[in-house]
C-alpha cells in the first residue's frame, strides 16, 4: 500500500543523462542495440569540426586522451593541483580479508580511476559511482570543486567538496 520505490530498479531502464534531450536519447539507444540510421551516424557527426565551449564535457575513447585533456584543463585553473596516489583495497571472497593491491592496477579493475588523481578548487567533476541513490548521488552527477581539505602527510583522510550542478544531488551528504 504505503511501499517505497526501489531506486534501484530504476537504474537501467530510466535515462537520466540525456533525459533533457530525447533526440540525442534516441539515437544512443539505437545505437546500443546496433538499429541506428545512416540519419544518425550524419546527426553524430555534425559536430566534428565544430569549435566546443570550454569547459564542456569531453568523451574520448582512450584513457590516455582524457588525462591529457583534464591535465591541460587542470593548469588553466590556476590553483594549487593536488596528486594522491591511489590505493586500491579487495576483498578476498573466500577469506573475507581484505587485500591492498598497490597502485599498478589496471583502471579496468578499479573503476576508472588511474594510479594517480590530480585535481584542484575549481576543477570539474564526474561521480563515476552510483553511491547513495536516495540522496542522488550517482554515476554522471557534474559539479564544481569548491573547497579541498586535505592533510599532505596523510591524504586519502582528507574531504573535498563539490558543488553539484543539480541541487538535488548531495543534500543529506552536505
Amino acid at each position: 500500500e504505503n511501499e517505497k520505490p526501489d531506486p534501484l530498479k530504476s537504474i537501467l531502464t530510466e535515462i537520466m543523462r540525456q533525459r533533457e534531450d530525447p533526440e540525442f536519447a534516441s539515437i544512443l539507444s539505437r545505437i546500443r542495440v546496433g538499429e541506428h540510421t545512416e540519419e544518425d551516424i550524419d546527426f553524430l557527426c555534425r559536430p566534428e569540426d565544430t569549435d566546443l565551449p570550454e569547459g564542456c564535457l569531453t568523451l574520448y575513447c582512450l584513457n590516455e586522451l582524457a588525462d591529457e585533456y583534464n591535465n591541460s584543463m587542470l593548469k588553466k585553473i590556476n590553483n594549487k593541483i593536488y596528486t594522491i596516489q591511489t590505493k586500491f583495497n579487495y576483498k578476498d571472497i573466500e577469506t573475507g580479508r581484505a587485500i591492498v593491491q598497490l597502485p599498478s592496477a589496471a583502471n579496468v579493475d578499479t573503476g576508472g580511476i588511474g594510479n594517480k588523481v590530480q585535481f584542484a578548487v575549481g576543477a570539474q567533476y564526474i561521480h563515476i559511482k552510483n553511491t547513495d541513490l536516495s540522496d542522488n548521488i550517482a554515476n554522471g552527477c557534474t559539479g564544481i570543486i569548491s573547497h579541498i581539505d586535505i592533510n599532505e602527510d596523510e591524504p586519502l583522510k582528507g574531504t573535498i567538496f563539490v558543488k553539484f550542478s543539480n541541487s538535488k544531488v548531495g543534500n543529506r551528504a552536505k
